[in-house]
């Protein structure tokens, strides 16, 4: 009789502690989910907002060189660090996408269409085009160029995208990012999706410049 209750107290006890490890095991996984999802939103709002303050720099300094149709070293200098932390934040976010896009992060209905997507390849372009001025110009005595007729018109093209980039992530921050701040928006791009949203805006301006030729 005494063998059969110590029998039933082992199984009792061996089925609470594979219970209370498995109650473990969740909590922990949840936690640290948690924890992920707010670094990761952290990172993409810093990512985002470095997008926008460096275009918004990159609007004040196109609208000087088409303005005086001319470029300096110094302005040439700020395009490039710009374009270059651009480049950087813009691979950051589909570095975060391509890593979680079969994670439970996303709607299945809010995905990037990667079959025609360009993938950074416009900021690429242009910076490529910056660095070449940069090797061309840099090393002449002259503080300024005149801008000939075909870098005219690329520095009006990149005048463009960088408007339409502008005032679709203002207009979007606008709309659904309003009255929050910091880590708030961090924790809404992610739980809402909207930060892909975002990403998506981004290819789709892109997208209209692709075959365009950022070339001396």
């Amino acid at each position: 009789m005494n063998n059969k209750i110590d029998k039933k107290s082992s199984c009792i006890l061996t089925i609470t502690l594979i219970l209370l490890i498995s109650l473990s095991v969740n909590v922990y996984q949840s936690l640290t989910g948690i924890r992920y999802k707010k670094e990761l939103g952290n990172e993409i709002y810093k990512s985002i907002e470095e997008v926008r303050t460096r275009n918004e720099s990159i609007l004040l300094t196109l609208d000087g060189c088409i303005t005086s149709q001319s470029i300096t070293k110094e302005e040439i200098l700020t395009l490039y660090k710009n374009y270059n932390l651009i480049n950087i934040a813009e691979l950051n976010l589909w570095e975060k996408y391509l890593k979680n896009i079969e994670g439970s992060l996303f709607k299945k209905d809010n995905k990037v269409d990667l079959t025609e997507s360009s993938q950074n390849e416009v900021f690429a372009n242009i910076e490529e085009l910056i660095y070449s001025l940069l090797l061309n110009y840099m090393s002449d005595n002259m503080d300024s160029i005149k801008l000939d007729e075909k870098l005219s018109m690329d520095i009006s093209v990149m005048k463009e995208i960088s408007n339409e980039l502008n005032n679709y992530i203002n207009s979007f921050m606008e709309e659904k990012l309003s009255n929050l701040q910091g880590e708030e928006k961090a924790e809404k791009m992610i739980r809402k999706g909207y930060w892909i949203d975002i990403l998506k805006g981004i290819e789709e301006i892109n997208s209209k410049y692709k075959n365009y030729m950022f070339k001396l």
